[in-house]
């Protein structure tokens, strides 16, 4: 998903070895492979905010290089649900001593979109849960 690639029924945008390469020289840190410990950490942070904040998460899976989360945010847009959940769960990785202040965890961006029905929701569900294969 992007700027130009975020409709309902709009298919996803296309791979781009360009858009890769940029997102890696933006870097200023290696990239992170989380631990199981930073990954429940995680998850457990996930749940906690979003219930903080009253919202209904439908399913998370945190990987070791990336998460996926489907919550149901009320009017928060998906962007600021997503800078929320990851602030959120950077504190947790600090406070338990898994990451250090100068570590940057995540990357800038990250894909966040509505779902605009239950078949949407549903198949993101299922996506999340089932489809990311193994670690």
């Amino acid at each position: 998903m992007d700027e130009m690639h975020n409709l309902p029924g709009e298919a996803a945008a296309p791979a781009s070895v360009a858009r890769r390469s940029a997102n890696r020289v933006a870097m200023t840190q290696g990239s992170m492979r989380l631990s199981v410990a930073a990954r429940e950490v995680v998850r457990m942070a996930i749940v906690e905010h979003a219930d903080f904040r009253g919202w209904d998460v439908r399913a998370v899976s945190v990987r070791p290089e990336h998460v996926h989360v489907v919550v149901r945010c009320g009017e928060e847009p998906p962007h600021g649900a997503m800078r929320k959940l990851k602030a959120w769960a950077t504190r947790k990785l600090r406070l338990a001593g898994i990451v250090s202040r100068a570590r940057h965890v995540w990357t800038e961006r990250g894909s966040a979109r509505w779902l605009w029905d239950a078949a949407a929701e549903t198949a993101a569900v299922k996506y999340v849960l089932h489809a990311q294969g193994p670690e």
